[in-house]
């Protein structure tokens, strides 16, 4: 995956998740498609923490398939 193609999708999430904005992802190759997995700890309002992960599904053209998320 270029890099122009991974900036952009990069944008998508941030705009989707702006608490991971900044977030580098972590990439694995998936049969044709590419993995890309977000991770950070959040801090909730009573001052506890969770990990929050997004996973983003994109096939060999660019494009992204599918978004899953933890809460």
């Amino acid at each position: 995956m270029d890099s122009s193609t991974l900036s952009s999708i990069n944008q998508q999430v941030y705009q989707r998740f702006p608490d991971l904005k900044g977030v580098k992802p972590r990439m694995q190759k998936v049969d044709r498609n590419t993995l890309l997995t977000y991770q950070k700890q959040v801090t909730l309002a009573e001052q506890k923490t969770i990990k929050r992960s997004v996973r983003v599904v994109v096939d060999e053209n660019g494009r992204i398939v599918k978004i899953s998320t933890s809460k």
